[in-house]
């Protein structure tokens, strides 16, 4: 891939790849956001398992496509060009093993513990639970998974930190040869800028004039979809007159969330219906779809995607619409203003920066409980929007996310400036004078550095939020490795393990 340039305002230079530290850590990052694979043809994709055995071994990520078509995906980092090339045997002994199998084999004796993990009844249940681009024709669906299933039509993704020449040209070759499997090799790098990981995921091409496009998958939806808004405003005008008004004041609606930057609009067309999808960016999926059914216009709700990063207005738009209740796909008549603008405060809870920075280091988190504050390196970089503090330690986070009172960069540890810091008229010099003497006191090793040093309120203190019990990680990684930023609010959603958190974190 190309390099990324930095500049610190007189020269530009690249910017070093930072390396990931397991594979379990990109395993993370694919499985709670796989719409960030490019993958050809940009399908969406559900996952359904992780660690899934498939014969002998464990598939790393097993998903599938609304038009039926299973996808496995597998993750190979920091081995040799050898062991790189090694992923294609490992990804096709697991389709082998695929192929043949019945629908209800695969949902029962294999998938079973994992679509019970994430409350799903059936693989139909998982791919209507997560699309939103207009209603899933079910009978369609389940035959095109059977015929997949029947025919080993798949889709291999295979995920590197790089790609050694050898492997580009095997799966050049694979791709020239088969017209039943979608072969997508992608390499991913990562890089730490101004504190935050940014990852850089890249579709390797091996020869686009020898590949064969994937024959015998169409989706079962017979849908398509465009960029964009004007396809369903063109569409009002063959609506009755009576829906027109609603059908325009919800397009209007969803104009004003993608001018605020809440929002990416496309429009899916189907069988009688469009539907208009306001993509949260950066997320995929979207909290609502309007539809526009035969003339009819309603919003379709999608719970599962308000549970993870808009959690307050669900319970707000739950009081609003009661008695009905908010599900999946709960479909909502009511266009007043009240219920729009309750909808439209959804999209800004959703897309609202991290307030929260929680860093990993259990040693930080006993000063924290002793000193009320945070030390760490002055070079280390955090987001200046952020107003409160966490801590990751014995794989939780802990429950006190405490207020960030002040930060002072290039603190030296010694005795006289803690003395005239003591004897200031400002609150919280006082407040770090007293840090540094407790520090100089109980002989730290930080005495005679220069720190950098965040004031924290205390436990118990009011300005501390304190959750009703650690958040425990479910994950096969650590979840931090140096500091991850999240929502306070979505912490106090009562939520118990670190999956929950998925896609609010950067």
């Amino acid at each position: 891939m190309s390099p990324l340039w930095v500049t610190d305002g007189d020269d530009w230079q690249t910017l070093d790849t930072t390396p990931f530290p397991s594979e379990g850590a990109l395993h993370d990052r694919v499985e709670e956001a796989p719409h960030l694979l490019p993958l050809s043809g940009d399908p969406q994709v559900i996952i359904l398992g992780r660690e899934v055995q498939l014969g002998p071994g464990r598939a790393d990520l097993l998903a599938v496509e609304p038009n039926g078509r299973p996808v496995l995906i597998e993750v190979k980092l920091k081995g040799s060009n050898e062991a790189k090339r090694a992923i294609i045997g490992q990804v096709l002994s697991y389709a082998a093993f695929l192929r043949g199998l019945s629908v209800e084999d695969l949902e029962s004796t294999i998938l079973a513990p994992h679509l019970a993990k994430r409350e799903y009844e059936s693989i139909r249940h998982a791919v209507v639970s997560n699309y939103q681009a207009g209603q899933l024709d079910e009978a369609a669906f389940d035959q095109a998974l059977a015929d997949c299933l029947s025919k080993g039509r798949f889709r291999l993704v295979l995920v590197l930190d790089d790609a050694p020449p050898e492997l580009v040209r095997v799966v050049g070759y694979l791709e020239a040869i088969s017209g039943d499997v979608a072969i997508d090799l992608i390499t991913v790098s990562s890089y730490e800028i101004g504190g935050q990981q940014v990852l850089v995921p890249e579709r390797i091409e091996p020869d686009a004039s020898s590949w064969v496009a994937p024959s015998g998958v169409s989706a079962p939806t017979k849908s398509y979809s465009v960029a964009g808004w004007q396809d369903f405003a063109d569409s009002i005008a063959d609506a009755p007159a009576e829906n027109r008004p609603d059908l325009t004041r919800l397009l209007e609606w969803a104009k004003g969330l993608a001018s605020k930057g809440y929002v990416k609009l496309s429009t899916s067309h189907g069988s009688g219906r469009l539907t208009l999808v306001p993509a949260l960016k950066g997320h995929g999926a979207g909290l609502v779809t309007i539809w526009n059914d035969d003339g009819k216009a309603y919003i379709s709700v999608w719970r599962s995607v308000f549970e993870r990063l808009a959690p307050i207005s669900l319970l707000k738009i739950q009081d609003a619409i009661s008695p009905q209740t908010v599900g999946q796909g709960t479909t909502v008549t009511d266009f007043s203003e009240a219920t729009l603008r309750l909808f439209e405060e959804a999209h800004a809870e959703a897309t609202a920066p991290a307030d929260t920075v929680i860093v990993a280091a259990s040693e930080a988190y006993r000063e924290y409980k002793q000193l009320s504050a945070y030390i760490c390196q002055t070079d280390r970089s955090f987001r200046g929007e952020i107003t409160r503090l966490g801590f990751y330690a014995d794989r939780e986070i802990k429950p006190e996310l405490p207020r960030i009172l002040a930060r002072r960069r290039d603190v030296l540890i010694v005795v006289e400036p803690a003395n005239d810091l003591l004897a200031s008229a400002d609150a919280i010099d006082r407040k770090l004078g007293r840090l540094i003497a407790d520090l100089v006191k109980e002989g730290s090793d930080r005495i005679g550095q220069k720190q950098q040093v965040f004031l924290l309120s205390a436990p118990g203190d009011p300005e501390t939020l304190t959750l009703l019990h650690a958040i425990k990680n479910d994950g096969h990684s650590a979840w931090v490795q140096a500091h991850r930023y999240v929502k306070a609010h979505v912490l106090q959603s009562g939520i118990s393990v670190t999956s929950e958190i998925t896609g609010l974190t950067a």
